[in-house]
């Protein structure tokens, strides 16, 4: 009797030993298994990930119904990324997952029966997450997160997501030049057209430095935070830059004096809460110069006789280099009797220069609507009619420095930097008796032993009906060194041109070779002339 006891004692033991064993091995494979991964695993700043969580039962009794589910987004990622729509969706029956905050949960829902022990029955929660700063982030659900009717994951369920790109570029506008004394205002713009997330409480300085002085104003920001001067550059802090969109900041400035102020952002000097920077620097320039033009006026011929014409050429030099001056207008009201003439028509010369003339038969000529490139020469060209009456005499024509005015491309408007004026002598037309000029060059005006150098001497008549039986005489200089004819022929006699009659040179004084002496010279007419050519050495 006793035996038998004994025998059935031990074999229930036996069999609740099993049992035990059993139970425990289930337990220790984790009926319940999570799954998580990202689609696509990298993406750019302000891009979408798709995440999938699957819940797999590896239960051939029985469903699990899930009592709890979290995945805190935002903090256990760190805060690189923040979930995002559209709604999430599951296939786990009767499933209502939600999104509160940077939180997704679900505590409802069925993960269906494993159909053997080789294939667990499974459902999914299928939400987005946002790429919102720079780098590799985690994304952890706590495996204390997570529970069934048949339990939970025995450990944490972790995927890393790679944010990438975030570059913002930096663009500047703005007159390249500013006339000295005016305000110039530059434009300095941060795109953040590669990411589609708003950039938010970037910082970075814009340094200003010069060799001249300047002033800055307060500058101006229409992305929020603020912009302030610091030693002659701006900083800026707290700034939010749209997603895909751009943050300006403007600044007025002005200096007195010729200077370039330089501006420059250093590369990678952008901070953010993103992580998003600029990876390229930036630099640019704001020119101050004097703006004013230089205005000069020569008539081509004076003196001029009664009744004759002559060419008057009014300069207008652009100084600035980098600058056009437009709207510009001029005018110059002759003296006297002198008026403009309507052939040849009166012109504009110079590559680039525009403007409307004015004024053919009047005593003035005006220019309007004018652009004078930058740092160009634009000339005035007209002819000058000299009435028959006029008296003979010297008249001198004066341009006011306030007769020019035009407004430089970043600037104010301008006048010249002075007047301008010039000299035409009238001489007699009448009685055969006109006026004798005279003008002497050398053709290189270099000399030595056995180096000639060509002398030209050019006598033309202004006015009159023509001259004979005219001379001269030319003393050589005799220091600070002696100069002396060629006397020699050949190639370096003297030659006449326009002189008519029998013209003929002579040399005499010391040495037979120091005083030129012409004579027999004729001039045949008014505006002609007698040119005579010889050699010295």
């Amino acid at each position: 009797m006793t035996s038998f006891v004994w025998k059935r004692a031990l074999s229930y033991a036996l069999s609740s030993l099993v049992a035990f064993a059993a139970l425990t091995a289930v337990a220790d494979a984790a009926t319940i298994q999570v799954n998580k991964g990202f689609s696509p695993t990298g993406v750019a700043l302000g891009a979408n990930s798709v995440v999938t969580v699957q819940f797999l039962n590896n239960s051939t009794l029985s469903s699990a119904t899930i009592t709890a589910f979290k995945d805190d987004v935002g903090t256990m990622s760190g805060g690189g990324l923040i979930a995002a729509s559209p709604a999430l969706s599951t296939t786990c029956a009767g499933g209502t997952p939600t999104i509160a905050g940077q939180v997704v949960t679900m505590n409802n829902g069925t993960i269906p029966i494993a159909p053997s022990s080789s294939v667990p029955g499974s459902c999914t929660i299928t939400f987005k997450v946002q790429g919102a700063k720079l780098g590799n982030y985690q994304n952890k659900i706590l495996a204390t997160d997570v529970n069934t009717s048949l339990g939970g994951p025995i450990s944490d369920i972790v995927q890393t997501l790679q944010v990438t790109g975030g570059n913002l570029a930096l663009t500047t506008t703005g007159p390249t030049v500013t006339q000295n004394g005016q305000t110039s205002v530059i434009t300095f713009t941060a795109s953040n057209a590669a990411n589609a997330i708003a950039i938010t409480n970037a910082a970075f300085t814009i340094a200003g430095n010069s060799a001249g002085s300047y002033t800055l104003s307060l500058p101006s920001t229409n992305c929020g935070g603020s912009a302030t001067l610091s030693s002659g550059s701006v900083v800026t802090s707290g700034l939010t830059i749209p997603a895909s969109g751009t943050c300006t900041i403007s600044v007025s400035i002005t200096a007195p004096v010729t200077t370039t102020v330089n501006w420059s952002i250093a590369a990678s000097s952008i901070t953010d809460d993103q992580g998003a920077s600029n990876n390229a620097a930036l630099s640019t320039t704001s020119k101050f110069q004097a703006g004013s033009p230089t205005v000069t006026k020569s008539f081509a011929t004076s003196p001029v006789a009664q009744g004759g014409t002559s060419v008057l050429t009014i300069k207008m030099q652009n100084v600035l280099t980098d600058a056009a001056i437009g709207s510009a207008s001029e005018s110059d009201t002759l003296p006297g009797g002198l008026t403009i003439a309507a052939a040849p028509a009166p012109t504009i010369t110079g590559v680039g220069c525009t403007g409307t003339l004015t004024g053919a038969g009047t005593n003035t000529i005006t220019m309007t609507g004018g652009t004078l490139p930058a740092n160009r020469l634009c000339s005035i060209v007209v002819t000058v009619d000299v009435p028959a009456a006029e008296p003979i005499g010297t008249e001198t024509n004066t341009i006011p420095l306030t007769n020019f005015t035009g407004t430089p491309a970043g600037g104010g408007p301008v006048n010249a930097s002075a007047a301008a004026s010039a000299n035409l002598s009238i001489v007699s037309s009448g009685g055969g008796g006109g006026t004798l000029t005279m003008t002497k060059a050398f053709g290189t005006a270099k000399v030595g032993a056995n180096t000639p150098d060509l002398v030209t001497m050019t006598f033309k008549e202004i006015g009159g009906t023509g001259m004979s039986g005219g001379s001269f005489i030319d003393n050589l200089p005799t220091s600070p060194l002696p100069l002396v004819a060629v006397t020699s022929g050949g190639i370096y006699a003297p030659t006449f041109t326009g002189c008519g009659g029998t013209p003929a040179v002579a040399f005499s004084g010391a040495g037979g070779n120091t005083v030129v002496t012409g004579s027999n010279l004729a001039i045949a007419g008014a505006g002609l002339s007698c040119v005579v050519k010889f050699y010295v050495e």
